[in-house]
């Protein structure tokens, strides 16, 4: 057995897994899910109604939002409800469509207002894969698998995180930064495709 060495990544990660209850309670929980509620910036955040930089964004209302993650079986289901929320949207955005997103594995989909299912291309798999580590237990339990490599610890002097990079079992690469004090995870970063933008952060 080797020891993580004071200052290692695998040590950040591992005061991280005990700051959130130990090790084998994380590595012990089979399912997550989240409910909640909120606002999101239209066209990933670049849309304002008109030219000027101080006009209103296209803000989206989230409601009922429901994700439900499998961590034992690599599956996530997402529900939620997204209301346009400016003049001139479309009447049908505005009155809100629901939005039924899910991941099985390598196999991403979403069930229509039809309720048939259409399946999507790797980015979603991908995209989806790295959405279901958009929270602290998720994401330390995958820093924590044997499968993935850790490296690259820094310090980033503007907040005073530990900054570890995480190559998942499946190859996705994430920066996770942990705060110095309390040891939780403080935030996760990734660069995605993106249909509009080439890639996003």
């Amino acid at each position: 057995l080797v020891q993580a060495q004071a200052d290692s990544p695998a040590r950040v990660v591992e005061a991280a897994a005990e700051a959130l209850g130990g090790k084998a309670r994380i590595q012990a929980v089979r399912s997550i899910t989240i409910a909640g509620y909120g606002q999101i910036g239209n066209q990933n955040g670049g849309g304002n109604i008109d030219a000027n930089p101080s006009a209103p964004q296209k803000l989206v209302n989230i409601g009922g939002a429901v994700r439900n993650i499998d961590l034992a079986n690599g599956r996530m289901r997402l529900t939620q409800t997204q209301t346009h929320d400016f003049v001139f949207a479309y009447e049908r955005n505005m009155r809100g469509i629901r939005v039924d997103q899910r991941l099985d594995g390598d196999i991403a989909f979403n069930i229509g207002a039809n309720g048939r299912p259409q399946r999507l291309g790797e980015g979603a798999v991908r995209g989806r894969r790295l959405e279901m580590l958009n929270n602290p237990i998720s994401l330390v339990r995958a820093a924590l698998d044997p499968a993935a490599k850790l490296s690259n610890l820094r310090t980033d002097r503007a907040t005073g995180t530990q900054v570890v990079t995480v190559t998942t079992a499946k190859g996705d690469v994430l920066e996770v930064a942990f705060n110095a004090t309390t040891k939780l995870p403080a935030w996760v970063s990734w660069v995605q495709p993106d249909p509009n933008l080439g890639e996003v952060t």
